[in-house]
């Protein structure tokens, strides 16, 4: 069955929607699918961490190399060296991390470079065993991440131009052009606690929506423009961009002026889902 959730529905089983969200630690990690999936009505918190997403694109000249292959190596290395920064560093491999890709043949790429350099580097090879404290890192493809969860999600997208600096792709995305691929997706970008790393050797621009009907490419366009521009990129950000005063009563202005008189820098409506915090101090 392609959901066992709308069997369900369809069986009249009493439905009743979970809205309370835990596991993003920065809204932004769970506020695309909040805006996409979820109707907006997720209760999610606005995170102290003043960076403005933590859902980033690493923009890779990588080649997809089609038929047989089915894989990116250019993109693949490109991950595997910045897992292997992480993991030697003294605090970012304090985090937990997973890598996810959209294919099995760059699952398979790419935990063959992590062999080689779990080879080159034993110092890293303590992140690839479970303990009590540390989830090990791990490597899986679109269909088989349901359910897992770590701080930092590395997710590789392996398609692409077929030739160097390609300004053209095929709209062939693999399972996210099967019927429910927007689910898959969904599970994917919403694994991380902490950080998202988006690999992609293409641009959002380079997804041509007339040449697919597909809800989840459609999807994926969107969802890399929101790891270029950040929270604005959402529909709903565009009219309650950050920097915008937006007072829901006069108290609250005359207290945001107040704390502003005595120099303090404040924003308003910070968040971008339904539940916001009124005022924010900016630390200097």
């Amino acid at each position: 069955m392609e959901s066992i959730l709308d069997q369900a529905l369809a069986a009249g089983l009493p439905h009743r929607r979970l809205m309370g969200h835990y596991r993003s630690r920065h809204e932004t990690l769970i506020a695309f699918s909040n805006s996409k999936y979820y109707d907006n009505a997720l209760v999610t918190y606005p995170s102290s961490d003043t960076k403005e997403s933590a859902v980033t694109l690493q923009r890779v000249e990588g080649v997809y190399a089609k038929g047989t292959g089915r894989n990116n190596p250019v993109e693949a290395r490109a991950v595997v060296k910045e897992v292997v920064r992480r993991l030697k560093h003294s605090k970012l491999g304090q985090l937990s991390l997973g890598i996810v890709t959209l294919n099995t043949e760059q699952q398979r790429t790419i935990e063959d470079l992590l062999d080689d350099a779990r080879r080159r580097y034993p110092e890293i090879e303590e992140h690839f065993v479970a303990t009590d404290e540390h989830d090990p890192v791990f490597v899986k493809n679109l269909e088989s991440v349901q359910g897992d969860e770590r701080d930092v999600i590395i997710f590789s997208l392996a398609y692409g131009p077929t030739e160097p600096n390609g300004k053209t792709m095929s709209m062939n995305f693999g399972p996210l052009n099967k019927q429910g691929g927007e689910r898959r997706l969904n599970v994917a970008i919403t694994r991380a606690t902490t950080e998202v790393i988006v690999f992609s050797s293409f641009d959002s621009s380079m997804i041509d929506l007339s040449r697919t009907s597909s809800t989840a490419v459609e999807h994926l366009k969107h969802y890399l423009e929101f790891a270029e521009r950040g929270p604005t990129a959402l529909a709903e950000q565009a009219t309650a961009a950050y920097g915008v005063d937006q007072f829901d009563i006069d108290f609250e202005q005359a207290v945001a002026w107040a704390l502003r008189d005595l120099g303090w820098q404040v924003q308003t409506q910070i968040g971008v889902s339904k539940f916001r915090v009124d005022l924010g101090v900016v630390h200097p």
